[in-house]
């Protein structure tokens, strides 16, 4: 079963969409986590945190232990013996203690709050970036921020030290406040403002952005997200890190026999934002009922095709218009698709989980 709101996969019997918190067969909205870069993390699981990267929220902070706190069923905190300890609301946590709306956790140097998901009319808390604290990120992310961040302007980013608040619905449609905790200046913009905004955060790419604007907003996406750039450029509120100085070490070249046995990995940027994009417009249907059960019908009657086909007309899978090369060169190109379909298939699995 696929969650009605982002589709990827639903655990029997959950009251929450396990990825992004949507709330099932009535249940009430859940409370989320709301991370020192304004990430929200829906509490509807088990979860640690901590700065160890298997943790689900990760901390990068030498002040936060590697396992620091856990949240259990019923979100209910508990401290996991951190060496700096774990407080609500200026409390420290002996023992099992239930969160509640508009909490504030501190684990070490880096303080969570608590909501509730509100709907999109309502306005949202108050929600304070302070300096530096674009350290904190989800267990998703990368937990080096500042060095997936390059240049101004190449992977744009929201600075931190900002407070961030979403008026009613009453208020407009310009109902997003973002304020500057330096300087006081302050800007004003939409909802569809707001979701650009939460795009920078320096791992996207000018281009992603701009491929992002024009599939949301269509031919005025660009104009939007220049207008939006230029409005926080002004204010001071983009910000960019520089690469570090230090680069990696220079190694000396292998021998040949090394060279040849040494297994080979390439990199692809962008492949796994492509295939999440591919999941989301249309690669979700693929895992519905009735088309799993088409998949099943083709696996089983594809071996069987096969057989019999060479059994019966070919007698050989490797001749093609009878010259053996040709029937080798199709053969080769259909093993290249082949592998390029089933490793499309592991993308999407993963997306969907």
């Amino acid at each position: 079963m696929l969650c009605p709101s982002c589709r990827r996969q639903l655990e029997r019997g959950a009251s929450y969409c396990g990825s992004c918190g949507t709330p099932l067969d009535g249940a009430s909205a859940p409370l989320e986590l709301v991370l020192g870069d304004a990430t929200r993390v829906p509490v509807v699981s088990e979860m640690t945190i901590g700065r160890a990267a298997g943790s689900s929220v990760v901390l990068s902070d030498p002040s936060v232990s590697r396992t620091h706190a856990r949240i259990s069923a019923g979100a209910v905190l508990e401290d996991a013996g951190s060496s700096h300890g774990t407080w609500i609301d200026d409390v420290r946590v002996t023992g099992p203690m239930p969160l509640r709306d508009g909490a504030k956790i501190k684990l070490g140097d880096q303080e969570l709050m608590v909501e509730r998901r509100r709907d999109t009319a309502e306005a949202g808390r108050t929600i304070v970036v302070r300096p530096g604290a674009s350290l904190v990120v989800p267990a998703a992310g990368r937990p080096d921020v500042t060095g997936a961040a390059t240049q101004f302007g190449m992977r744009p980013r929201v600075r931190s030290g900002y407070v961030l608040k979403r008026l009613e619905a009453t208020e407009g449609s310009r109902r997003w406040v973002l304020r500057d905790l330096g300087t006081g200046a302050f800007l004003r913009f939409s909802d569809n403002d707001a979701h650009l905004f939460e795009l920078l955060d320096g791992h996207h790419s000018l281009a992603d952005l701009i491929g992002e604007a024009e599939q949301r907003f269509g031919a005025t996406g660009p104009a939007r997200l220049a207008r939006l750039l230029t409005d926080l450029g002004e204010r001071g509120l983009l910000a960019g890190v520089a690469q570090s100085a230090g680069g990696p070490a220079v190694q000396a070249p292998a021998g040949l026999l090394r060279r040849l046995f040494t297994p080979r990995e390439k990199l692809f940027a962008g492949v796994g934002a492509r295939i999440e994009s591919l999941y989301r417009h249309g690669g979700w249907m693929l895992f519905t009922q009735p088309v799993l059960w088409v998949l099943f019908a083709v696996a089983v009657a594809g071996p069987v095709v096969f057989t019999g086909l060479i059994a019966v007309r070919y007698g050989t899978p490797f001749v093609v218009a009878k010259k053996i090369g040709w029937g080798g060169l199709v053969f080769l190109l259909g093993r290249f698709a082949f592998v390029a379909v089933h490793e499309l298939a592991h993308g999407l699995t993963m997306a969907s989980f």
